[in-house]
């Protein structure tokens, strides 16, 4: 595979995650940073490419994530949300060893390249980038 540089891919923007509070005594909601990547062009036997707005958002957590040469670098943990409740991308967590010095990145649903094998019920997740680059990123607070 041809290594790319990351800022050809990625950009960074802040999307509000929370709803907005009229209240001055509430805290603003949190900001999270979310990661946008050209998503990869990956094939796999057997299995069909899930058209974006087809992606069941929720389908997503606990399906493991995968980059563009099938190597396994993480697990979608949760969504991310804007103000609306309306599902913009995944928290990936990856790295570490038994749960223990994981790191999180938020990642949007459309950097994405969804997979299913209606037949077996699976759904694969993959990434155009390694868990190398995903360590650079800005790490995603709960």
């Amino acid at each position: 595979m041809k290594t790319i540089p990351c800022a050809a891919f990625l950009t960074v923007f802040t999307a509000i995650a929370g709803s907005h509070s009229t209240r001055a005594e509430e805290p603003a909601p949190p900001r999270t940073v979310i990661a946008i990547f050209a998503p990869p062009s990956v094939t796999r036997d057997g299995y069909e490419t899930v058209p974006g707005d087809e992606i069941e958002a929720n389908s997503l957590i606990h399906q493991r994530v995968y980059d563009a040469d099938e190597n396994w670098i993480g697990v979608a943990r949760q969504l991310v949300q804007n103000a609306s409740g309306t599902a913009i991308g995944i928290i990936v967590d990856f790295g570490g060893f038994l749960g223990m010095g994981e790191s999180s990145v938020a990642i949007r649903l459309d950097s994405l390249t969804v997979l299913r094998n209606v037949q077996e019920n699976k759904t694969r997740i993959y990434l155009s980038v390694s868990d190398k680059v995903l360590d650079t990123l800005p790490t995603y607070r709960r």
